[in-house]
């Protein structure tokens, strides 16, 4: 079942620029990615309550090619 994300297409398609995902547990080889959606420039983020709305959220923000960054350098 397939969440309605369309209400988060601003996270992706740049009419709000500065999202990214943050992939917080990077240093972990063995670990699946973890990600928490925010702005890099006004540093504001996005809680989702909703786990299945979350995963597909992220999935399209990586398909669109929206930025990854690393905890550190300012994050």
């Amino acid at each position: 079942m397939n969440a309605d994300i369309h209400k988060f297409k601003y996270l992706w398609d740049g009419s709000e620029p500065g999202w990214a995902l943050l992939h917080i547990n990077a240093g972990d080889e063995n670990e699946i990615p973890d990600y928490f959606v925010f702005n890099t420039a006004t540093r504001q983020g996005v809680i989702f309550e909703d786990e299945s709305e979350f995963n597909e959220v992220v999935k399209t923000m990586l398909e669109e090619g929206v930025r990854v960054v690393l905890e550190g350098n300012g994050f």
